[in-house]
């Protein structure tokens, strides 16, 4: 029995996500016209990836920026005319007939207005029928091909940013106590492994599982950390709180509670202890013990206060 501190260890499944993903789906209806890409193609942000057809969008178009150029030149010669009445002034030309002229240039305005919407509403549309990537990254899957028809909501193709990868693990929230922003953990699958930093942590406890998220950043991007691949995430945390480290057999838990058998010269002593924290060989506790004193780790579940104890070495 020593005094000291205890290194544990924590292990939970862990999955590698995409710094980026997107879902791409159709915003119009209409036919496909056109894929310019396949699984696996790397794209850049704006690159065009489906065009679907557009005719009514455009012949909408041109025939509203037909509206908009008359409206323009119909406020333009509205203006000029009361521009022109004003200048003349009420002993040439009756008031009546500079108000009408002033309402009528409020009125055209008004309407231009009106159409400027309706042109900028028909631009907005026309570019819904061109898919463009919203992110540099990998085309992942594709589901459409031309001559398909869509429908806003259409799922066509999933883009991937795989640039940068988190690692999300859903660890307890007694480990998760422990935890902070920029501590280190272990990434381990079969024979690889790597490291990762801790980035942050969800201060909230999933509803289901009842356990907190934490999301780490690898040190190295390796080529096994592939978006979707599960991988054990690994966290060394040593337990600094004062104790004395006893052999994980040395445990006895029962309906009276938690005690060590301590020797005494040769006979038990029963020592109530409170487990602060255990790992796989060893557990830190306190009670009453004294660093260097021996305590029973086989049998001593059937141990009674002040029975006497006969030690057995082991040898080869």
């Amino acid at each position: 029995m020593r005094r000291g501190s205890l290194r544990l260890q924590w292990r939970y499944l862990g999955e590698v996500r995409p710094y980026q993903m997107a879902n791409l789906a159709a915003s119009a209806s209409g036919e496909v016209r056109k894929v310019t890409v396949r699984e696996g193609d790397r794209v850049k942000k704006g690159q065009l990836l489906v065009d679907i057809d557009g005719r009514l969008a455009r012949a909408r178009l041109e025939a509203i920026s037909a509206t908009t150029r008359q409206a323009d030149e119909e406020q333009a010669q509205a203006l000029r005319d009361l521009e022109r009445y004003r200048r003349a002034g009420p002993q040439v030309v009756a008031r009546a007939e500079i108000e009408r002229a002033a309402s009528q240039a409020e009125t055209l305005a008004a309407r231009q207005a009106g159409v400027g919407a309706q042109l900028d509403e028909a631009r907005s549309q026309l570019r819904l029928h061109r898919v463009v990537a919203p992110f540099e990254g990998v085309i992942a899957a594709r589901t459409i091909d031309p001559g398909d028809w869509v429908d806003p909501g259409t799922s066509m193709l999933r883009l991937v940013d795989n640039r940068q990868v988190d690692i999300l693990v859903n660890v307890a929230p007694e480990l998760a106590r422990q935890l902070r922003s920029g501590m280190k953990a272990r990434l381990e699958r079969g024979a690889q492994q790597g490291e990762a930093r801790i980035v942050a942590l969800v201060p909230a406890l999933e509803t289901s599982t009842r356990t907190i998220k934490v999301r780490l950043e690898p040190e190295t991007l390796s080529e096994w950390l592939l978006p979707g691949t599960t991988l054990d995430v690994v966290f060394d945390l040593e337990r600094a709180q004062e104790g004395l480290i006893v052999p994980r057999d040395a445990i006895v838990e029962d309906e009276a509670g938690t005690h060590v058998v301590r020797l005494e010269g040769d006979r038990s002593l029963i020592v109530p202890v409170t487990l602060l924290e255990r790992n796989d060989e060893a557990v830190l506790v306190q009670g009453a013990l004294e660093e260097g004193q021996r305590v029973v780790v086989r049998g001593n579940e059937r141990l009674k206060a002040g029975q006497k104890v006969q030690q057995k070495t082991s040898g080869r």
